[in-house]
C-alpha cells in the first residue's frame, strides 16, 4: 500500500472491529506509543479484550494472513477504506478459525458477549454414533 505525500504522516488512519486494531503507524508495544511518521508500518493490535484463547501457532496463523493481505493489496493507496477491507478481511478470518476449531472462547474473559456466536459443543462422541449405528 502506498501513501503520497509528506505532510500524510500526520492524518490518523486505523480500522477497529471487535477483535482487530490496525494503525497505519509504528506503535511501541510497551508504551503504546505511535509514530505516525513511520506511515509505511501497519501495526496490529489482535483481540485487546482478551475474548478467546490464542495458541501462538494462531497468532502466527492470524499475523501471515496480515502479511498477505498487505501483499495483495500492493500499489493500491493507503486511505481509511483500504485499512478498513484489511481489517475487516482478518475479522473474518478469526471468524473461521473460531468456527474450525483452532481457537476458543476465553470463558475468564471480563465480558462473555459471544460477538462471533455462541460456543457450538460435541453433543455426541464417536462412540455415541457407533452405538447408534450398531442398533
Amino acid at each position: 500500500m502506498t501513501r503520497d505525500g509528506p505532510a500524510q504522516g500526520g492524518r490518523w488512519l486505523s480500522c477497529t472491529t471487535r477483535h482487530v486494531r490496525l494503525y497505519a503507524a509504528a506503535i511501541d508495544p510497551v508504551t503504546f506509543a505511535m509514530d505516525q511518521t513511520q506511515i509505511d508500518k501497519l501495526t496490529l493490535i489482535l483481540d485487546p479484550d482478551s475474548e478467546f484463547l490464542w495458541p501462538d501457532d494462531k497468532v502466527e496463523k492470524v499475523y501471515d494472513h496480515l502479511r498477505e493481505l498487505v501483499d495483495t493489496y500492493e500499489g493500491a493507496p493507503l486511505d481509511e477504506y483500504t485499512l478498513r477491507l484489511v481489517g475487516s478481511d482478518i475479522e473474518h478470518f478469526i471468524r473461521k478459525l473460531l468456527l474450525a476449531g483452532e481457537i476458543q472462547y476465553n470463558l475468564d474473559c471480563r465480558v462473555l458477549n459471544f460477538s462471533m456466536g455462541k460456543p457450538r459443543l460435541n453433543l455426541y462422541s464417536p462412540e455415541q454414533d457407533q452405538q447408534q449405528q450398531d442398533s
